[in-house]
């Protein structure tokens, strides 16, 4: 996924996004700038076998969202599948299943042995990090 490949977010999201969250939330902050976020130097944007629309940026995004809410891989594996605000950031369908938390940590056991994997976080954790400093807070 690079800027010009960023998929649309899909119609359920974005009308249960627009529903329940106020205008420039982190999350839909996230979601309707994702193109920017993802714009120029990610890596290769293979898809996992068993979950064909996980792609690294979102690996990628997760990580982020998971760094920034402190959650373990279990739990940010379960938030993928049930939270609105996480999947109109990611650009999921409701009905999406996220994926295996095997899936992540595998991503994370990469990012600690290719050093081009972490820069590449380091610029989009730069980049949402300056979304989340600029959002409200509940």
């Amino acid at each position: 996924m690079s800027a010009k490949t960023v998929r649309p977010i899909p119609e359920d999201t974005a009308s249960a996004g627009k529903a329940l969250f106020q205008k420039g939330s982190f999350y839909q902050n996230v979601g309707d700038q994702l193109g920017e976020l993802c714009r120029g130097g990610e890596p290769e944007s293979g898809h996992s076998d068993s979950a064909p629309h996980v792609t690294i940026p979102l690996l990628f995004l997760v990580t982020v969202f998971q760094y920034l809410e402190s959650m373990s891989n279990s739990q940010a594996s379960a938030a993928v599948l049930s939270r609105v605000d996480w999947k109109y950031a990611l650009h999921l369908p409701l009905i999406s299943l996220g994926f295996d938390q095997a899936e992540l940590e595998e991503y994370h056991q990469k990012m600690l042995t290719d050093p081009t994997v972490l820069q590449h976080l380091n610029v989009l954790l730069e980049r949402v990090q300056n979304l989340y400093d600029a959002s409200p807070r509940d």
